[in-house]
């Protein structure tokens, strides 16, 4: 792992004020530090309420949907593959990173080349390729693969700090998605804003419907078509990473926790009937309600769980490991301290507030320490009720209901968070 030194950071990135955040541009200059995240599990979890899962002809995965729209099959050992990898194996091709070519080809090359485009170019060459928006890295490890401008070391490290995350997140959600979950990661932030509002370079539309890439350095990527895949909806997030300063190469790591929760999340809890809906028509709008509104996982909880990996997890093996949470707290008082569980839960981002949607990010990342640091089980059975909720073939309305009842019981014990 890169080598950055643990220190409380001396200010919070700022945004560049509301006329950005209209543009759905991000605005903040990253100023954090690397977690370390921790592996744990619940204890003491009490018998949760019995769901009785429904027939898939009654509820139809919504993974195995959206699945089915990005053009994966299952294979002959039930695992989800792309239809087009299958192809291309059948051929003959060997596989470098996310790319198919002939193999003639790769043993021609040899050692320490790579593919890009008709032509197999040394890394200096390959990584000035890659720079570039619709030309990105495509190389995957693990439970993630990254779509990326930023060098080839640069972009490995980040797979790391991605693969971090995943102990937390089987601890808030009890689950992994079938499928790699998918983080575009840009070199600088003029890319990433460009990216969020519009990829004119390669004749793309903007990837944030809603303007939430205004107010943090990761947003998810729910409007995003992949054309390398036959406009594939990936369900991606997108964060950067820049690499040519010393403070970019401390803070990056952060802003890539965060973009993998959110891509987690997406991979975990898709929305197949407005994904489906917007690829009738590409160049229309976006139907962002209904995306949203699909969702199982509260969006409380999805932003909670994203700050949780950012800020508030534990640091095992530092000096003080509870100094990074300690700080973001600190934090959230100044900024008016936490919002109340009842407006926390209703979520209400707005990319023309940055000020307001940060305070908000940061009371969900202390609400899902609370969660987390559930000292006595109180949480444990409502928390595993929703992880089975989101378990195929149960019905929407059981999550929502697992939802509300988790909902409930942190409102019981609102002493703990507030």
């Amino acid at each position: 792992m890169q080598d950055v030194p643990h220190r409380v950071p001396s200010r919070r990135p700022r945004p560049v004020g509301p006329e950005a955040s209209q543009r759905g541009a991000a605005s903040w200059i990253l100023t954090s530090l690397l977690i370390s995240i921790s592996a744990g599990s619940l204890a003491g979890c009490q018998s949760p309420t019995v769901i009785e899962p429904a027939s898939a002809e009654q509820n139809p995965s919504p993974r195995a949907a959206w699945l089915a729209l990005r053009g994966f099959e299952r294979g002959p050992k039930g695992a989800w593959e792309r239809r087009t990898d299958r192809e291309a194996r059948a051929r003959g091709l060997v596989q470098v990173d996310e790319v198919f070519v002939e193999p003639t080809a790769r043993e021609a090359a040899g050692e320490g080349a790579y593919p890009c485009g008709d032509d197999w170019l040394t890394i200096e060459d390959a990584n000035d390729y890659h720079s570039v928006t619709g030309r990105e890295w495509r190389i995957s490890d693990g439970g993630f693969v990254t779509y990326s401008t930023c060098s080839r070391s640069t972009t490995e490290i980040a797979l790391q700090w991605m693969n971090h995350v995943r102990p937390e997140l089987m601890r808030i959600f009890g689950r992994e998605p079938e499928t790699a979950a998918t983080v575009v990661l840009l070199r600088n932030q003029e890319q990433y804003n460009g990216f969020a509002v519009t990829q004119a370079e390669i004749g793309e539309l903007p990837s944030d419907s809603m303007g939430w890439a205004a107010f943090h350095y990761a947003f998810p990527c729910d409007r995003w078509l992949d054309r390398a895949h036959g406009l594939e909806p990936v369900g991606a997030a997108c964060t950067y990473w820049d690499d040519r300063t010393a403070a970019g190469n401390g803070w990056g790591p952060f802003a890539v926790r965060h973009a993998a929760v959110q891509a987690f999340v997406e991979s975990l809890d898709p929305s197949p009937k407005a994904v489906e809906l917007f690829l009738r028509d590409v160049e229309g709008p976006f139907p962002s309600e209904a995306f949203w509104s699909e969702k199982r996982v509260p969006l409380w909880l999805r932003y909670g769980a994203a700050m949780y990996c950012e800020r508030f997890a534990l640091q095992p093996g530092a000096d003080d490991p509870a100094a990074i949470r300690r700080w973001s707290l600190e934090e959230l008082e100044a900024r008016g301290g936490p919002v109340p569980l009842e407006t926390l839960f209703q979520f209400p981002l707005d990319s023309t507030d940055p000020e307001a949607s940060i305070r908000l990010l940061l009371s969900s990342g202390s609400l899902v320490t609370t969660l987390l640091d559930d000292g006595d089980g109180a949480f444990a059975a409502p928390l595993l009720r929703f992880q089975m909720s989101l378990e195929d073939g149960v019905a929407p309305s059981e999550a929502k209901s697992a939802a509300r009842s988790l909902e409930a019981a942190l409102l019981a014990r609102r002493d703990s968070y507030e």
